[in-house]
């Protein structure tokens, strides 16, 4: 192996770390917002639950080790659970029967974040 060779797979690998390591940074300050029909939720991703809204109980939701997924929904065609977890800012998934969106937001505000989450029911 060449120097060169050396040289450019070291600095590949580095470049790698590097955005490993900043996509870790990011999943950090951020929080899930949810839409429904009447009303927008707002989620801290570092606390471990499943719950549901009281718009609609049949869609269950659960967050885990900073991520969030719609975990059970009475939809037919369950393209929302089957999405699984959202973990980085920008994503979405939706379950459009039931006229619910989530979305991954980053920038946690301390204001907007609701402190009065309705834990419904836990495991």
């Amino acid at each position: 192996m060449e120097k060169k060779e050396l040289i450019a797979i070291t600095a590949l690998l580095a470049f790698g770390f590097l955005l490993l390591f900043l996509r870790s940074e990011e999943a950090s300050g951020q929080y899930a917002q949810i839409t429904s029909q009447t009303e927008t939720y707002t989620f801290n991703l570092g606390t471990n639950k499943t719950f549901y809204l009281p718009s609609n109980p049949d869609v269950i939701f659960q967050i885990e080790e900073g991520q969030i997924a719609f975990i059970k929904s009475n939809c037919p065609d369950q393209i929302c659970v089957r999405t699984g977890f959202q973990r980085y800012a920008g994503q979405i998934a939706a379950c459009l029967p039931n006229h619910m969106i989530l979305t991954i937001k980053s920038q946690i505000d301390s204001e907007t974040v609701n402190s009065e989450i309705i834990d419904i029911f836990t495991h």
